[in-house]
């Protein structure tokens, strides 16, 4: 699965046409308590905890734009099979949600806000639907559907792409990342660059058949909250993903 990128994008002011109406008001902001302890890990854990409240309070803040952004996933099934308008049904929702968002407090390429185990809900990346429409599983559970997934990890700079399939075969793409500047919020951008690849096949045989990688570039995360990750890449695909911290 390619790394999919991103366009920023700019909000412009527009006054009140009804000042009679009031403005929305944004949900209670959590209280940012300092870290306690004087171990290394437990600094580490509780501004890991700090960041997940504030992304949390980031998606309260924008419900409406990110549940349509959910709710076409769901709808045009991952993606498989899209047409012009669904994507550009898509892309709006999208670059709706990211001029609805306040702005991020931590960078979208911190390693707090992006490493995890991330699963694929949307892509435009015709590599990654081929896959998913071709061997797509019974389907009805998670369990029983050809899964997509991307596991970040920026202090080790690796990133590994993976389509599991219901079978137990997987396809991996390994890859190397650097980021600009995770300390710069405005920063969202990501490169990569693919260093390893291979099909592990668990049935009919179990055998692990290398694959030549080719191709780098980048992305940049346009929006992540607390369970939720949108990018754009330097092919013009888009990815949407959610934390999935159990996957494979």
């Amino acid at each position: 699965m390619a790394a999919a990128s991103g366009m920023r994008a700019c909000v412009a002011y527009r006054p009140a046409i009804d000042h009679a109406r009031r403005a929305p008001v944004a949900p209670a902001r959590p209280a940012l308590s300092r870290c306690r302890g004087s171990r290394v890990a437990d600094a580490a854990e509780s501004l890991s905890h700090v960041c997940r409240a504030t992304d949390a309070w980031r998606s309260g803040f924008v419900a409406k734009e990110r549940d349509e952004v959910m709710r076409l996933a769901t709808e045009q099934s991952r993606g498989v099979g899209h047409t012009a308008a669904d994507r550009a049904q898509m892309e709006a929702a999208i670059d709706a949600l990211v001029a609805a968002a306040p702005p991020p407090e931590k960078a979208n390429t911190s390693h707090d806000r992006l490493t995890a185990n991330w699963r694929l809900i949307w892509t435009s990346e015709r590599e990654t639907l081929f896959l998913l429409s071709k061997w797509p599983g019974p389907g009805k559970t998670k369990a029983t559907t050809t899964q997509a997934y991307q596991r970040i990890d920026v202090n080790a700079g690796t990133l590994n792409n993976a389509v599991v399939f219901v079978s137990g075969n997987v396809f991996e793409v390994d890859s190397t990342i650097q980021v600009a500047d995770p300390n710069d919020v405005e920063d969202t951008r990501v490169d990569f660059a693919f260093d390893a690849a291979r099909l592990a096949l668990r049935w009919p045989l179990e055998v692990t058949v290398p694959v030549p990688p080719v191709g780098k570039g980048w992305f940049d995360n346009l929006y992540v909250d607390d369970t939720l990750r949108i990018a754009r890449d330097s092919r013009g695909d888009t990815l949407v993903v959610v934390r999935d911290e159990h996957s494979r």
